[in-house]
């Protein structure tokens, strides 16, 4: 399934012959967006560029390996650490220093593997984590977890199991996991809806790297961090709790800024594009 053209994006040439897009706008300081599974930057970061580009950085948003307008991959299965490793490999490629690096749910744990690979290096300068947990899966009295704490890798490896069958029919649960709303619309337009959104990535590489995070636990990441980090994260998630934010203050040992955006979902920074990018602004210029 090849994703539609949407807006012209830059290209960078990665080591395996991947072609990664990336789109950017303003001057300054670099802040690099990374979105979630399945998600690409046109879609997250459109109305929230602008505003960051306004106010003096260089906005860039990257779409990771799997999704939007990159190509193919060139090397297969693909694998979480395969973000870390492009991450890193895109910004020495464009000499980007003193990043702020923002990224919202496994574009966040991304960042983590990241501090625990490549620790803070000279392309990070600050952090921000949006609506994400170190680790995903409930194990060894760990109750931060996705839903709610609830959430086994058994529950994952079903899950798994699921969308390698009928990827739609997983899909569509997922749309409304992430926005709640959804599953009030007629049944046509929810289908559109949920095409609509698998629009945005390749299904199969998707299915391998959903496999791949399950597995993931970056929580010894976490005391690693040595740069400012803000956590920003829905007041009313279907998915997190709030607790996740005290979390991060208690085991970084740097500042940490926490922002719960009231009456929102997961993907909040989409439906609050001027809240989000004011506090995100607010965290860089104080730090």
């Amino acid at each position: 399934m090849k994703c539609p053209e949407r807006m012209e994006m830059k290209e960078f040439k990665l080591s395996d012959g991947t072609i990664m897009a990336y789109q950017e706008m303003g001057g300054g300081r670099p802040v690099i967006l990374t979105h979630g599974w399945t998600g690409e930057s046109s879609q997250y970061w459109p109305d929230v560029m602008p505003i960051l580009a306004e106010a003096g950085f260089r906005a860039i948003g990257i779409d990771c390996r799997g999704s939007g307008k990159t190509s193919p991959s060139k090397t297969r299965p693909v694998v979480q650490s395969m973000w870390v490793d492009d991450l890193h490999e895109f910004m020495e490629g464009l000499d980007l220093n003193g990043c702020t690096l923002v990224g919202s749910s496994m574009g966040a744990t991304t960042i983590m593997m990241y501090i625990k690979k490549y620790g803070n290096d000279k392309h990070v300068h600050s952090i921000a984590f949006v609506d994400q947990c170190p680790c995903i899966t409930k194990k060894d009295g760990w109750d931060l977890g996705m839903m709610l704490g609830n959430y086994t890798l058994e529950d994952g490896l079903a899950a798994h199991a699921l969308m390698s069958r009928d990827f739609y029919e997983y899909y569509k649960g997922f749309c409304i996991a992430m926005e709640p709303k959804v599953q009030e619309l007629p049944e046509d337009e929810l289908k559109a809806y949920v095409e609509d959104m698998m629009s945005h990535f390749y299904p199969d590489e998707s299915v391998e790297l959903f496999y791949s995070s399950q597995y993931a636990d970056s929580r010894d990441a976490i005391p690693m961090i040595k740069v400012p980090t803000a956590y920003f994260y829905a007041g009313q998630s279907q998915l997190y709790k709030p607790e996740v934010a005290d979390y991060y203050k208690e085991t970084i040992p740097a500042p940490v800024v926490t922002k719960a955006f009231p009456s929102s979902n997961h993907l909040f920074f989409m439906d609050m594009p001027e809240e989000f990018a004011k506090e995100l602004i607010r965290f860089m210029k104080d730090y």
